[in-house]
């Protein structure tokens, strides 16, 4: 199930001060967290738009921890009753598939939730994380390449390798499904 993160102002406090007693003023105000606001933006239930590092987020600030960061999803899942999806576990098993990942690109968070119906029927408490990317914030050479973000699950025609590069693409997220505990 999806569950919402409640970020602690004291812990937000704590590491501004461990911040202001080791680092410059200058170095302070650049790195120093000023509320909650600034961590994400929930837009449903367990939903957040965040940047890539909503894990340190929820570690530092919060008094959730999470589990199986680096691992993948497992294809067992259950149905909406409690029991286990054979069919489901029977079809990945056929095709090879012994997991999923836990992070990828999609369009959309709905697409996620379509992807990882688990999300919203499993016991298991998770928390799921989207970081914007834009075309218009790429650079010519270099910068954002499909390949290192994870299976691809949006609707839109990926054509190129970068996405500064592509003809119709303007934006994507970048997801990630953390467990806690």
């Amino acid at each position: 199930m999806l569950i919402d993160i409640e970020f602690k102002q004291y812990l937000i406090d704590e590491c501004n001060e461990r911040l202001k007693e080791h680092y410059s003023d200058e170095e302070y105000r650049k790195y120093s967290v000023k509320g909650t606001d600034e961590l994400c933006h929930r837009i449903a239930k367990g939903i957040y738009y965040t940047g890539l590092n909503f894990n340190h987020y929820i570690e530092l600030f919060s008094e959730d921890k999470i589990i199986e960061r680096w691992d993948s999803f497992s294809i067992i899942r259950k149905t909406e009753d409690g029991n286990i999806d054979w069919d489901y576990f029977n079809k990945c098993s056929d095709e090879g598939v012994e997991s999923k990942g836990n992070y990828g690109v999609c369009d959309d968070y709905q697409q996620v939730l379509d992807q990882y119906p688990e999300l919203e029927i499993d016991d298991r408490k998770f928390v799921l994380g989207l970081s914007k990317t834009t075309k218009r914030n790429q650079s010519s050479s270099g910068g954002w390449r499909w390949e290192k973000w994870g299976e691809y699950i949006g609707k839109q025609n990926s054509q190129a390798d970068y996405l500064y590069d592509e003809p119709e693409i303007e934006e994507i997220y970048c997801y990630h499904i953390y467990e806690i505990a």
